[in-house]
Parts: structure tokens; C-alpha cells; sequence
């Protein structure tokens, strides 16, 4: 599990590309609550941590199922994003008016 104590970069030093009104709004979520289990943005009915796994047969799973028959990993989501942002700054580059791959 995961408690967020501060919003200032990852590990390895990088920002997280949050953007200034929600860095704003966690800092004052942490200012309030705390870090740890009092201080979770995001929890179950009853207050706890959401799991994983609870989260994937939960919520993720059925959303999946009502889309595709493919199964996709949440983990997909951070690559596409990834490469979806590698595709604009590319785009922009080349003097494109609109982003690679799109319609």
C-alpha cells in the first residue's frame, strides 16, 4: 500500500505532471487529514484502503467487459498515456495540426 506524504516528485526525482489546482487541492487533502489510513483520497464504504485486487473485480473488470473482450491491464493505461503524449510532442514537431493517429 501506498500513502502519499508528499507530492513533489517520484523516487527518481521527476514531477508527476500533476497539474497546479490538484497538487493544490492534495496538499491541503494531507494539511487536513494526515498521511496514512485517516488521510486516504480514495477508500472503501467503510474507510479502509482499496486493494488491488478489489479494485479489479470491482470496478475495473466490468468496465473492461462492457467495452472490449480483450483483456487490459490497468497498468496499460500509464504506456498509451505515455505514447499518446510521445505521438503530440512529435506531431507538434513536425508542424502537424493535429496529433498522429488521430481521425
Amino acid at each position: 500500500m501506498v500513502y502519499v506524504a508528499a507530492i513533489t516528485s517520484d523516487p527518481a526525482g521527476q514531477p508527476y505532471g500533476l497539474d497546479a489546482q490538484t497538487t493544490a487541492l492534495l496538499e491541503a487533502h494531507i494539511n487536513k487529514y494526515g498521511t496514512g489510513e485517516s488521510g486516504l483520497v480514495f477508500s472503501t464504504a467503510n474507510g479502509r484502503a482499496v486493494t488491488a485486487s478489489n479494485f479489479r473485480k470491482r470496478h475495473w473488470n466490468p468496465a473492461i467487459e462492457k467495452v472490449t473482450e480483450e483483456r487490459v491491464k490497468f497498468h496499460s493505461l500509464r504506456t498509451t498515456h505515455f505514447t499518446r503524449g510521445q505521438e503530440a510532442v512529435l506531431s507538434e514537431c513536425l508542424g502537424h495540426s493535429r496529433p498522429l493517429g488521430s481521425v
